[in-house]
């Protein structure tokens, strides 16, 4: 069986996403670094060359890099039904799911929304607005 891993190119500091330079990964992260060359024409070649520069094994639309690894419920993007989970831990991130976090001021009980998230009424009406990939599949 094929495993897959997703490579963050960034360091956490001051909760904000810095990028790794090149050399930075290629003294620290032999391994990962060995693959990302393997995959270099490939990682330029995105978005019709876009990252044909320095950087270029750092994402294309770098967004919401810190948030991704707070608590929070999580949904896979493409699903049969509703299948949302808690991540306590902040270690989901945000590559093939969504992540639902609720703000500091909002008092619910965690597993209170989780059944929310999880129920039928709530699948009748997302089902209904949701974009049908397959008869029964579904992508937000």
């Amino acid at each position: 069986m094929k495993q897959f891993y997703v490579i963050f190119p960034y360091q956490i500091e001051n909760n904000k996403a810095i990028p790794m330079d090149e050399e930075f990964i290629k003294e620290n992260y032999e391994l990962g670094y060995n693959y990302l060359k393997q995959h270099e024409e490939i990682l330029r070649g995105r978005e019709k060359g876009k990252m044909d520069k320095d950087g270029w094994f750092l994402y294309v639309y770098p967004k919401n890099l810190v948030t991704s690894n707070i608590p929070k419920m999580v949904s896979p993007d493409i699903t049969f039904g509703l299948q949302v989970t808690k991540d306590n831990t902040g270690i989901c991130v945000k590559n093939g799911a969504y992540g639902i976090s609720i703000k500091e001021n909002i008092t619910i009980d965690d597993n209170v929304l989780l059944a929310i998230l999880n129920s039928n009424l709530l699948w009748f009406f997302l089902k209904t607005n949701w974009k049908r990939i397959k008869r029964r599949i579904f992508q937000v």
